[in-house]
């Protein structure tokens, strides 16, 4: 009498008792995160809805800015799109601004300050560890995508142009570095679309 060996179910079990072995492990770790899920639910005191009241109104209308929390706890808005008649807007009503304002949360009031150099739409706005802003690139109506830069002094109200990129770009990203530097990152150039270039700032010392 002949016997059989099946050599696949030979090979099939062991595989189910790993895959139940790993399932069961998961199963373990799922149960271990929800523990901990709960505990840190139950040590955090439940919190209400967040309520929103108005507060003062801009000095000038805009879209399209950046908002910067500064160090004196003010916060600096700049840039964007405004309202009024430009051709190069095609006759809409809209013209891009250099404006940059203020708002003073101890009183709920906003204040115009130095206006950038060159009108901006799409940039980036980056507090550096300095309590400098630096803002980079961006749209502009007339010249159209920006490789410039420029830096906010707090102190004085003042801009001051810094180095150029090496393309223009606007709707990219800025992120500050551990050590004081700003990477831009990605964008849209035009002619030369999306972009996968990126670039790092370094402040004078």
């Amino acid at each position: 009498m002949k016997t059989k060996c099946n050599c696949r179910s030979a090979f099939f079990n062991p595989r189910v008792l790993i895959g139940f072995t790993l399932c069961a492990a998961g199963l373990v770790l799922a149960a271990a995160e929800d523990k901990t899920a709960t505990e840190l639910s139950q040590s955090i005191p439940a919190q209400g809805p967040g309520q929103w009241k108005v507060t003062g109104s801009l000095v000038t209308a805009r879209s399209g800015h950046t908002s910067t929390l500064l160090p004196n706890g003010q916060v600096l808005v700049t840039g964007g799109v405004g309202v009024g008649v430009d051709i190069a807007c095609q006759g809409q009503n809209c013209v891009d601004l250099a404006s940059a304002e203020l708002y003073d949360p101890a009183t709920g009031m906003w204040t115009a300050t130095g206006s950038m150099a060159v009108k901006r739409i799409g940039h980036t706005s980056t507090l550096l560890p300095n309590g400098q802003v630096l803002v980079a690139c961006g749209y502009n109506f007339t010249t159209g995508y920006l490789a410039s830069a420029e830096l906010y002094d707090p102190a004085t109200g003042m801009w001051t142009r810094t180095g150029i990129m090496g393309s223009g770009r606007e709707t990219h990203a800025a992120s500050l570095l551990q050590n004081g530097q700003v990477l831009v990152s990605g964008g849209y150039s035009g002619r030369l679309g999306i972009l996968a270039q990126s670039q790092l700032y370094k402040s004078a010392p």
